[in-house]
C-alpha cells in the first residue's frame, strides 16, 4: 500500500489512526481512478485537526469529544449555535446594492439577507452533480460526478428533458419564522443535479421539476423561480453525457 500521507507519529491517538485510515482510503480512491489530490489536502486539514485533540488529556476529552465536535459542526454549517432572531437590528445598518435592490446582511451569519422587507437565505440549497453532459469546442477538460456547489447556484428547470428557460437562485424565509423571532438554519439542503459544460468556464446547472429535493426546499422557503429566454427549449437528449473522464 502506498503511503500518500507520512505517517511519522508513534503508535496511538487520533493522528496515527487517522493518517492510517487516510492512506488507505487514498490507495482505495487512486485504484478506482479517481482524482486525489483535493482529497489528500482535505485529509491533511483534518490531521491538523487531530494533532490539537491529542494535545488534550484523552481520558478527559473522549468524554466530551463528541458534543464538542457536534457544536462544532453545528456552528460551521450554520454560522451560529443558537437561533436568530432576524430583527432589524440583528442587520448591518448599512445598505449594499443587490440586483438594483439594496440589502443587509445579518450580523452573525451574512448568508442571510434581508432586501427590502423581505429575509433571504442564499445558503438554503447546494448542488451534488450526478450527470455531466459536454459540448465539444476544440478541448478536452475534466469534471468528476458528486462535486458539490454551494450558496444556491443558478438552477434552472426542466421538465421531459427540456429545458424552458426557468430558474430559481433566491430563497425567502416564510414570514410567519421571521414573526416568531427564533429561526434555525438547518444546513442547506442538497439537490441531485445535472451539469452542462459549455466550455471550460461556463456551465449551467439543471434539475427535473418533479424533483423531491426542490419540493422540499419550496416547503420550506418561499422560492421564487425567474424566467428568461436565453437558455429554453434545449433539448438534454441532444448532449453527450459522460459520467466520468480520466
Amino acid at each position: 500500500m502506498k503511503e500518500y500521507i507520512k505517517n511519522n507519529v508513534e503508535n496511538g491517538g487520533f493522528t496515527y489512526g487517522f493518517i492510517k485510515e487516510a492512506n488507505i482510503s487514498l490507495n482505495y480512491l487512486k485504484d478506482k481512478g479517481e482524482n486525489i489530490t483535493d482529497i489528500i489536502d482535505n485529509y491533511r486539514n483534518v490531521i491538523n485537526l487531530c494533532e490539537v485533540i491529542d494535545r488534550f488529556d484523552k481520558s478527559q476529552f473522549i468524554e466530551d469529544a463528541n458534543a464538542a465536535i457536534n457544536t462544532l459542526k453545528n456552528y460551521l454549517d450554520n454560522g451560529a449555535i443558537t437561533p436568530l432572531s432576524l430583527k432589524d437590528n440583528e442587520f448591518e445598518k448599512f445598505d449594499t446594492w443587490y440586483k438594483g435592490n439594496l440589502y443587509r446582511n445579518n450580523i452573525r451569519c451574512p448568508y442571510i439577507k434581508k432586501i427590502n422587507n423581505d429575509v433571504y437565505n442564499f445558503d438554503a440549497y447546494k448542488l451534488n452533480i450526478i450527470k455531466n453532459y459536454y459540448i465539444n469546442k476544440g478541448g478536452n477538460f475534466i469534471t468528476y460526478n458528486n462535486q458539490i456547489y454551494k450558496n444556491n447556484p443558478r438552477l434552472y428547470l426542466s421538465k421531459g428533458g427540456i429545458i424552458d428557460g426557468h430558474f430559481i437562485e433566491e430563497c425567502i424565509i416564510k414570514e410567519t419564522e421571521v414573526i416568531a423571532g427564533d429561526y434555525i438554519h438547518k444546513g442547506a439542503i442538497k439537490i441531485d443535479a445535472s451539469c452542462i459544460h459549455y466550455d471550460k468556464d461556463f456551465r449551467l446547472f439543471f434539475a427535473d421539476v418533479r424533483n423531491k429535493k426542490v419540493n422540499v426546499l419550496k416547503r420550506f422557503y418561499n422560492v421564487k423561480v425567474y424566467y428568461e429566454d436565453t437558455f429554453k427549449k434545449i433539448d438534454i437528449r441532444n448532449f453527450k453525457n459522460k459520467n466520468y473522464i480520466k
